[in-house]
Order: structure tokens, then sequence, then C-alpha cells
């Protein structure tokens, strides 16, 4: 099984995916939605200045907590009128977010065990938390970054090369679940390959640990893990950073803070390694970015 990202002027990079039943599941899934685009990504916000964009969004916060307690909803947190561009905020509310999605509707909600659901149904409900989770995200390039975004900015900037299937515009769900033995692939090994991996990129319900890392959450949350499915998309580093960036003694003694052994963390979910490519990985230009193609 191989992936081709093939760009104009004959250029492309070609993926050797790893031989398992893992990969194979997740390959005949998304050859399904193959038509992907790319994009260039990595950790590099350093603190917006505020704008009107930033008031927009955390009004879209405000308006969908507003209408929680129009249906009976009782918030254990007041709302600011302003955002404050604490980073601690945006995690409260993200945690909101990820409980309150899967939330067993038969027992009692962990911000409002009075609450009880019968105004609304469960896409109604998805609807209103979903906006708090897309404007978390969108305020995240506001917050006044905590040491270890800078870390990780200044000293291991994560440049890469990010390729999602696209929705356009169709009204169904890319996801694609892991089972228990899937899970297993979530290397703490990546750390030590001397491969050109291709790995998931981040894109799951909670965090991933080295997110949690840049925005000072607590790894040990129960959203906090490896990759427990895929959307599709996977990223490709453009540098060595984020493997060094995990060696850091900053890294591991903030996982050891919270007594994590880092033989032991989920870092990150390899599908392959690059096998060749036309050019140097850095030279390829997203706008020219053709299709992806999957090849048996």
């Amino acid at each position: 099984m191989k992936l081709k990202a093939v760009f104009d002027n004959n250029s492309y990079i070609l993926i050797n995916l790893f031989d398992n039943s893992t990969v194979a599941r997740w390959f005949n899934y998304f050859k399904n939605f193959n038509n992907y685009e790319c994009s260039t990504s990595g950790i590099s916000s350093i603190g917006s200045n505020v704008t009107t964009e930033m008031e927009k969004q955390w009004n879209n916060i405000v308006s969908a907590v507003d209408k929680l307690k129009s249906i009976g909803f009782t918030p254990p947190r007041s709302l600011p009128a302003t955002f404050d561009r604490n980073q601690e905020t945006l995690n409260y509310w993200h945690r909101f977010f990820t409980y309150n999605v899967l939330w067993n509707w038969s027992e009692k909600n962990l911000y409002d065990p009075l609450f009880i659901p019968n105004k609304v149904n469960y896409e109604e409900w998805f609807a209103i938390v979903e906006k708090i989770n897309v404007s978390v995200h969108e305020l995240e390039k506001f917050t006044i970054p905590h040491e270890n975004k800078k870390f990780v900015v200044e000293q291991y900037p994560l440049p890469e090369l990010l390729f999602l299937p696209k929705r356009d515009g169709v009204n169904i769900s890319t996801w694609f679940q892991f089972s228990e033995d899937d899970i297993k692939h979530n290397f703490n090994s990546y750390v030590d390959s001397t491969e050109q991996l291709v790995i998931l990129n981040a894109s799951i319900l909670g965090k991933p640990v080295l997110q949690a890392f840049y925005e000072n959450d607590d790894p040990t949350a129960d959203d906090c893990t490896g990759r427990l499915g895929s959307f599709g998309g996977f990223i490709i580093d453009l540098a060595d950073n984020r493997k060094n960036l995990y060696k850091s003694d900053q890294f591991q003694n903030w996982l050891w803070k919270y007594n994590l052994d880092p033989k032991d963390v989920p870092y990150e979910f390899p599908i392959g390694t690059v096998e060749n490519a036309s050019q140097d990985l850095n030279k390829f230009n997203p706008a020219r970015f053709i299709k992806l193609e999957f090849i048996n």
C-alpha cells in the first residue's frame, strides 16, 4: 500500500504505508474520501493582537452558553464580558465541550448534575456545544503564550505538510474509529526512529500529548490521549524538531511533573514512511498540490 501526493510539474511525494491490519483498514476507508487538500501547518502563533475577530469568537461562546441556560443548564463557571486571553480559559471550555459531546444522558452531567435534557435532542445539543469548540480553536491564536508554547515556537518550530480529505460541503463525517488493538500503534518509540515517518494529524476529539504541552494543559485528563481514531488527515514533518522536542529536558520534566513516564507516552501514530520524493520536502508548495493517489 502506498500514497502518492502529486504536485504540478511532475513533482511528487511517495509514501510507503506500514503493512499491518490497522493501516490497511485506514487505507481502505479513506480511499473513498480521496479528494484531499494540502497545506502547511505547525505551531507558529505567538499571540496575535486583540482584534474584532477575537471579540466575535468570544461572543459566540457567550451566546452558546446563554443558549444552554435557556434550556435549563446551569454552567458552573461564569463568562467575563471579554476574552482574558488566558489559555487556561480555553482549556476549560474545550474540556467542557469534549465531556458534553460524549455525555451519556442516562447519567448526571458532571458540570450540572441537576440538568435534565428534556428540551433538546442530541443533534441540537451537539450543535450548541460544537459552537464552543469551534470558537475555542479560533481563539487559540490570541492567547498570551505560556512558556511551553514559547519554547516550542522559539526552539522547536514544527513545520509540516498537512493532508486532509475535503468535505466538499457533504454533511458526512470522515471519522474512522480505532479498536483497542489499533490504539496500540500509538508509538512512544516514535522518538527513536531515524526514518522520515508519516504520522496521523492531531484531529481527535480531545488533545494529543504535544498539544497538552504547548497549551499548558493536564496530560493526565481523560480527553488527553493518543489517537483513538482518524479523520483521514496525516502530516509529513519538514524537520526533526518534533522528535527532539520530545527528548528535551523541558518536555520530559513536564511529563514527570504529572507522574508520567516518558517511555509510556503515546507521542504519535505513524502510518508509514516517505519512500521517495522528486525534490527536497521543504520545496513543495501546497498551492501546487493536485491530488492524493491511493495505490494498492
